[in-house]
């Protein structure tokens, strides 16, 4: 999930930063931008859309 990781990078924001945003944790969002993590499970995806919130952007843009 790269696309995570460059908008991440284009707000500016350090994995570390985004997890205290989002409320996801560190260990999370360094396995979705190494594409490690299956999305298809529900609390997956509730971690996806606080990202997405907390950057400021649509899930789908996520992937």
């Amino acid at each position: 999930m790269n696309n995570l990781k460059i908008i991440r990078e284009r707000r500016g924001l350090t994995q570390s930063q985004l997890a205290q945003l989002s409320g996801v944790s560190l260990q999370e969002i360094q396995e979705f931008e190494q594409g490690s993590l299956d999305t298809n499970q529900t609390t997956q995806l509730m971690a996806l859309h606080k990202l997405a919130t907390a950057l400021s952007c649509n899930v789908n843009d996520l992937y």
